[in-house]
């Protein structure tokens, strides 16, 4: 298979295969049938069923699965390399039963993409923000400098949530808790990370929301 330009500029997928012409009896060839079908289609379902794997439908960010192989990837090159560090921010909304009740299920569904827009501009382009829940949103971070560059990402979360959202419906505000967890070699699966950045996000919870918390042994 291989992208083929028509004559009128467009592309497509062409799949195909090449059969030999054969001119006598001993074999020898006097040319080649070349089968060529439109394979486009069939390429971009498998495209968006591959999308829908790997993506939360809402969002467009990467799901819970998508996120733990790239925190997976961050472990082993950490155990590799003690030069590449990372953190995960685990940061869920306050109150946003609040906002269900009442707005309503589509507005909440737009408060929920407005956070991930959100979330997005607030972290580097190498970082990864990921829906792995219902109000609940994961962030990688790729080459951060131990628990002050997570706190200083952090708290441009806190700082920009503070602003209103603006929905078909009017304003909305929606703060969030975040946890952090620092990756340290003791750490050998995504579920490890995300567990206690999750454990120290409840503590911010705990503490009022609206604020970040960093995991430690005491947590």
């Amino acid at each position: 298979e291989r992208w083929l330009v028509r004559k009128e500029g467009s592309t497509f997928l062409a799949s195909g295969k090449i059969s030999r012409l054969k001119a006598n009896a001993a074999g020898d060839m006097r040319g080649f049938v070349i089968l060529v079908r439109d394979a486009t289609d069939r390429h971009l379902a498998a495209e968006d069923l591959r999308r829908r794997a790997q993506y939360d439908a809402l969002t467009d960010l990467p799901n819970r699965p998508t996120f733990y192989e790239n925190v997976q990837r961050a472990i082993s090159l950490l155990k590799r390399h003690s030069s590449n560090p990372f953190a995960v921010m685990f940061i869920d909304l306050d109150q946003f039963k609040t906002v269900n009740d009442e707005f309503g299920h589509l507005v909440a569904d737009e408060v929920l993409a407005l956070i991930a827009r959100r979330l997005e501009a607030c972290v580097r382009s190498g970082d990864i923000v990921s829906r792995v829940g219902g109000d609940e949103f994961a962030i990688l971070l790729n080459g951060v400098n131990g628990s002050v560059d997570a706190d200083d990402a952090a708290q441009r979360i806190l700082t920009e949530m503070r602003r209103p959202l603006k929905t078909d419906s009017g304003d909305v505000f929606a703060a969030v808790s975040v946890g952090i967890a620092i990756g340290t070699s003791k750490y050998n699966r995504p579920e490890e990370v995300l567990r206690d950045a999750d454990a120290a996000m409840y503590v911010a919870k705990s503490q009022g929301g609206a604020r970040a918390v960093i995991f430690d042994d005491s947590i």
